[in-house]
């Protein structure tokens, strides 16, 4: 009886440590960035402060994927608060993305071949583009975000977790990343065209090129009679 008792305490420790592994997944190396690690300095221009996202586009066959997707971005954008969410007539810079593919993978199996643990991945393409430009063939610059989350599956189990509450993880995993490689990450390597882009963008926007260059007042400050 202490044995099996002993059997049953070491397998439900085991269990723990598994829910706790796949409930933080920055914890197993699944994220690109962490919650628990300070980020790194900015990257974006200090005067972007408004950002509009418009509907992710979707390149796999998983129907739907872009609008739930697209909704956590936004909710990450506005719980992270660094940049406003705007309408694109009013933002600073327009954040597209692409769902570029989307896996659903067994980790582990039983002995009758049933998976015990499916890890979700995710790659996106995300490109910023000068809201006002009139084509966006070229953008200011290129990430190629990625993102997983592991999860029990196996049914049998108490502690298995729905499919769709399992994306949904995946999506704000996702849209974690994202936030902070938009304020955070290195772009992709630009193109020619790119680095061409970015710079017309930084003199047309940047408010620092239009600050007055006169250190003095071209009048002379007034003094009173009685003080001359």
């Amino acid at each position: 009886m202490k044995k099996t008792n002993r059997t049953n305490r070491i397998v439900m420790g085991i269990l723990g440590a598994l829910v706790v592994c796949l409930s933080v997944p920055q914890f197993c190396g699944c994220a690109t960035f962490s919650r628990f690690v300070p980020a790194p300095g900015r990257t974006l221009a200090p005067w972007v402060k408004k950002v509009y996202v418009p509907m992710f586009k979707n390149n796999t066959g998983y129907y739907g994927m872009q609008v739930n997707l697209t909704q956590a971005v936004v909710d990450e954008f506005l719980t992270d608060g660094r940049l406003k969410v705007e309408n694109n007539n009013r933002a600073d810079v327009r954040v597209e993305g692409t769902i570029l593919s989307f896996e659903s993978k067994p980790d582990s199996a039983s002995s009758d071949n049933i998976p015990i643990v499916t890890r979700y991945t995710m790659t996106c393409l995300v490109k910023l583009y000068d809201p006002y430009a009139t084509d966006r063939s070229v953008p200011l610059a290129r990430y190629t975000v990625t993102a997983n989350t592991r999860y029990i599956s196996d049914t049998r189990r108490l502690i298995a977790k729905l499919e769709t509450d399992a994306k949904q993880d995946l999506y704000e995993q996702m849209a974690y990343n994202i936030v902070q490689s938009v304020i955070y990450g290195r772009p992709d390597t630009p193109t020619a065209q790119e680095r061409q882009a970015l710079e017309d963008f930084r003199a047309k926007n940047n408010p620092a090129a239009y600050e007055p260059n006169m250190n003095s007042p071209k009048m002379p400050r007034y003094v009173p009679l009685e003080d001359r």
